[in-house]
């Protein structure tokens, strides 16, 4: 996706600009907008209690310091009291890091409210952003906003008819190729990856069957993996995308870490950590140990920028380290 640089210059506007960073609608969280040049965003679950409360607060904070951020903005989207703790340790504890904070709202769909740092709020305030400028911008660019990160995390869901047809399919290919089969399979891998580039998602959507089976197969494979990983660029991200969305649900049960891991890195080159996080969760609850998923929950806990990626995942795995 096209970056797009929108300027937000009122409490609306800041309400607004969140679904469309995330991906989705935020729902029970707290989200953190980013102002700069390496500008990031974040959501969290809403914090109870005040230990909790603190640890959020810490992690929220950690990659804006390692960012070098000056300015944030904190949205909770909730219609529940929150912890009377939070406003005042974000406030507080950002302005310390001399961090400035632009607002700390919070809003339930019809109204937004200012917290004070005393755990107060202001006067509510109606909005409906419905027809609001960021959001038909977004309907022009062809963007999709979920209507929540479950919606989006169930664009990654299991396709169960087409699992049960991939798994009969593999049961047919070998389950590994010989060493000296491997380049020829890296060939095919890295041009049906091109032919995803140029396919038209409209008259020709996804890939076949046998194609999306030999493609689990050899995911399984950590060096057509890596060849896979090692093809990827942050402007191809958009249509490799699309193949690996369709790959990850044609998984079978154990063959998932592969294309959802894969799906993760695309995700984050393009720009969509929500969908990136939900990546990395199919992959975990296929495989928990993964390396590699752990490496891009990783990157994406510290908000490393899609830009550190030179075709290279070990050096920037080591750089941040």
């Amino acid at each position: 996706m096209e970056p797009t640089t929108l300027t937000a210059r009122s409490p609306e506007d800041l309400l607004a600009l969140a679904p469309l960073v995330l991906g989705f609608q935020p729902e029970e969280s707290l989200v953190m907008l980013t102002f700069g040049d390496r500008a990031f965003h974040a959501r969290i679950d809403l914090p109870e209690g005040e230990t909790a409360v603190r640890e959020v607060v810490g992690t929220l904070l950690a990659p804006v310091l390692e960012h070098g951020l000056q300015r944030v903005a904190f949205l909770v989207f909730s219609a529940h009291r929150v912890a009377a703790e939070l406003p005042a340790a974000l406030v507080d504890t950002f302005t310390a890091e001399g961090v400035g904070v632009i607002d700390v709202l919070q809003a339930d769909g019809r109204a937004w409210w200012a917290l004070r740092p005393d755990g107060g709020r202001g006067p509510g305030t109606a909005y409906d952003l419905s027809r609001h400028t960021f959001a038909a911008e977004a309907i022009l660019r062809g963007q999709v906003t979920y209507s929540s990160r479950a919606a989006l995390a169930s664009s990654l869901a299991p396709a169960d008819a087409r699992v049960e047809r991939i798994a009969g399919l593999l049961a047919a290919l070998p389950e590994r190729l010989p060493a000296r089969q491997r380049a020829a399979e890296a060939t095919w891998l890295r041009s049906t990856m091109a032919a995803a580039d140029r396919r038209d998602p409209v008259s020709d959507p996804d890939p076949d069957d046998l194609t999306c089976a030999r493609l689990v197969r050899d995911l399984a494979d950590p060096a057509l993996w890596e060849a896979a990983l090692r093809g990827q660029t942050r402007e191809r991200a958009d249509t490799q995308a699309v193949l690996w969305t369709h790959v990850l649900r044609a998984a079978p049960p154990g063959w998932v870490a592969g294309p959802a891991s894969l799906m993760g890195f695309v995700a984050w080159l393009g720009g969509q950590g929500a969908l990136a996080w939900c990546a990395v969760d199919r992959c975990l609850e296929d495989r928990p140990d993964d390396d590699w998923a752990l490496a891009l929950g990783h990157l994406l806990l510290h908000a490393v920028p899609p830009s550190r990626w030179r075709d290279d995942l070990d050096r920037v795995v080591r750089d941040l380290a």
